[in-house]
């Protein structure tokens, strides 16, 4: 740990006494990745094509729960979230922990 602390003092160390070089670097870096984006090398989308609408919510219920509570839950949660009836697949299972 104290070699990557000894390099890094140093490297801020250089760039504190050469400002213009460490701010045209910067820039040069900044514009490259700008580039990137445009070429299309890089996406720019937060997110993919593929999102289809979809979210999981976990319930974690404590060890004990009786055999009923994750299926009562399950359903309020469902009749929450699409009351409509609308197609909503649901998967329930015991968690490893």
């Amino acid at each position: 740990m104290t070699a990557f602390t000894h390099w890094i003092t140093n490297l801020l160390k250089w760039s504190l006494h050469h400002k213009r070089v460490t701010l045209g670097i910067v820039l040069a870096l900044f514009v490259g990745s700008l580039y990137m984006v445009a070429g299309g090398y890089v996406g720019a989308e937060f997110f993919a094509k593929s999102d289809r609408g979809e979210f999981m919510v976990q319930l974690e219920l404590p060890k004990d729960a009786s055999i009923e509570q994750p299926t009562r839950l399950r359903k309020k949660l469902n009749s929450i979230c699409a009351p409509t009836g609308s197609n909503r697949p649901d998967h329930y299972g015991r968690t490893n922990q």
